[in-house]
């Protein structure tokens, strides 16, 4: 007989009967479960903070709470860490956005039978999306397209899975009697999830897409759950508000390879707990790209991309060799990170540069062509 398997699990939960219900349904699925249950933000930030959890199981709504919130404070505090949101009533609208903004799974409170296969599907992708993460910090700049599609399709293929089956079972409902008013809500809301699941399809090829200029705060909204990914779980990743559209002649793919390359770069220099920021502006040609720097200005109108980390300066070598312009793609294998991360810059044509922060850290600063 096989012996239960272990299981970690951070409920975010008002009633205690609710949370016992949870507790049996994994049990019965095979896991020795051992749990802990909030039901605030402040409660949940601390549960991440001081402890390990192999998942999060949060009820949709409660007085004080939602699980909108509790996804945003677990991607905050522990990307890492899936979450899957079990309720009673939904519309199916708002099941779409969880799953959209990255919500692993959703259970409904009356198919209760499908918690412990969610909770397994959901740790495996975890898993995957670690090791993939892993093996990209350990690869070169260059060398990083191949495991950065494989990242993102991870998300996409598991997002895209979980809609389809419900477009599946709703299709199923609309072979009810044609009196059942239940017919037309059913495939009306097999049309909605099927809509919706257009920004997963264009998160998929946004790594491949050369055909449009790209909206850099587009990129960053759309891929927000593969950068946390990227950061890691022991670094906060600050992004910017909706603003203006900045857009760049260079490439979707290789704004979100730049993207990546910068965010795993200044997270290897974050201490833990500390954060990285990204910021994004615009600048005319002539102007500096860097306040340390007023010689260095850029030789078009650009769009700047600025990441900032909490480590220390770079000493005047490492400063000469990002900027020295003989290297190429067939030296990077044997630079530091440094240098891969300026020649990945100078091979999508942008500009890379950096300012130290008076207060400590780093500025990254790179210049991509306005479109």
């Amino acid at each position: 007989m096989t012996p239960p398997r272990s299981l970690k699990v951070l409920l975010v939960e008002d009633s205690a009967a609710d949370a016992d219900l949870v507790r049996r349904q994994l049990q019965l699925a095979g896991f020795s479960v051992r749990t802990s249950r909030v039901d605030n933000a402040e409660a949940l930030t601390s549960a991440l903070r001081h402890g390990r959890w192999d998942v999060v199981i949060a009820d949709h709504r409660m007085p004080r709470f939602d699980s909108f919130a509790a996804f945003r404070v677990v991607q905050q505090e522990a990307p890492d860490v899936p979450v899957i949101v079990v309720s009673g009533a939904m519309h199916e609208k708002i099941a779409v956005d969880l799953i959209i903004q990255g919500v692993q799974d959703f259970v409904p409170k009356d198919n209760m039978a499908r918690l412990g296969a969610a909770v397994e599907r959901s740790m495996a992708h975890s898993r995957r999306v670690r090791e993939l993460r892993e093996q990209l910090a350990a690869a070169s700049a260059l060398d990083s397209v191949a495991l950065l599609s494989a990242v993102i399709n991870a998300d996409v293929v598991a997002g895209v899975g979980r809609l389809g089956n419900a477009v599946d079972e709703l299709r199923q409902a609309a072979g009810l009697p044609e009196s059942d008013p239940r017919r037309g809500l059913a495939r009306a809301a097999a049309d909605e999830i099927q809509q919706a699941l257009a920004p997963l399809r264009a998160l998929a090829v946004t790594a491949d897409d050369d055909s449009a200029p790209a909206d850099v705060l587009a990129i960053l909204r759309s891929s927000e759950a593969v950068l946390r990914t990227m950061a890691g779980p022991d670094v906060r990743l600050s992004l910017p508000e909706a603003g203006p559209v900045f857009q760049t002649s260079t490439s979707s793919g290789d704004v979100l390879r730049v993207l990546i390359s910068l965010l795993i770069h200044a997270a290897s220099r974050t201490h833990h707990g500390g954060e990285v920021a990204v910021h994004v502006g615009a600048l005319e040609q002539g102007e500096p790209l860097s306040g340390d720097d007023p010689t260095l200005v850029v030789p078009w109108p650009c769009v700047r991309l600025s990441v900032t980390d909490q480590g220390r300066p770079l000493d005047e070598i490492q400063l000469a060799l990002m900027m020295e312009a003989e290297l190429d793609e067939r030296t990077v294998s044997m630079s530091e990170p440094v240098i891969q991360l300026a020649v990945l810059v100078r091979t999508v044509g942008g500009i890379l540069t950096t300012a130290a922060r008076a207060g400590g850290g780093v500025d990254w600063l790179v210049a991509l062509p306005s479109a």
